[in-house]
């Protein structure tokens, strides 16, 4: 049987997730940076491609090989280090799993290699082939207004007697921290407590 105390401190672990607004590097700092390696490794695959026409083939194969390698590699890094905000969106980091904090605001960015965006809530729709489940998932936690219309659904009263109950809500997310990582998936969290 669980004790009470034991479901307090459950509860107080979990309200610890708040958001912790970070700021990111802006993006144009990043393009800058990656731009002066990039041309920094080009300027050394040119210097090696000459190297091997002046038989220097040792050290031309070293700087041709090195510079393909960060080339490739800084490619990979740019791929996975950008990031675009848009109005209403924020983006939860998290690195190696652990929270480093929420960007709320909407531009363009760069951020460490090792975090990762993590939203827990999957968007259902229903494959019409095969009548299973497709789930999709988005990177950012929209912070706009949405609206939840939960259908009439029939349950009885306290007598017995059957009525229909129907109910829309609205709702945002306040907190992304919370939202993703308080509940398992806030959308379906939202929906439950409507029809409760």
């Amino acid at each position: 049987m669980i004790d009470n105390k034991e479901i307090e401190k459950n509860e107080e672990i979990l309200s610890t997730y708040e958001d912790k607004i970070v700021s990111p590097t802006k993006g144009s700092i990043g393009v800058l940076f990656y731009t002066g390696l990039y041309l920094l490794m080009l300027l050394l695959l040119v210097g090696g491609i000459v190297l091997l026409n002046v038989d220097m083939i040792g050290l031309g194969v070293s700087l041709v090989t090195i510079s393909s390698l960060v080339i490739t590699a800084l490619l990979c890094v740019m791929y996975f280090t950008f990031m675009i905000l848009k109005p209403n969106e924020n983006e939860v980091l998290i690195k190696f799993g652990k929270y480093v904090g929420t960007v709320n605001k909407e531009g363009f960015y760069v951020k460490n290699l090792f975090t990762t965006v993590f939203n827990p809530a999957r968007t259902m729709e229903i494959n019409k082939m095969t009548g299973m489940p497709i789930y999709s998932c988005s990177k950012y936690i929209g912070v706009k207004q949405n609206t939840l219309d939960n259908q009439k659904q029939k349950v009885n009263d306290l007598r017995g007697n059957p009525i229909e109950i129907g109910v829309i809500v609205i709702w945002k997310v306040v907190d992304s921290a919370k939202a993703a990582f308080n509940v398992e998936n806030y959308i379906e969290f939202v929906s439950v407590q409507a029809d409760a």
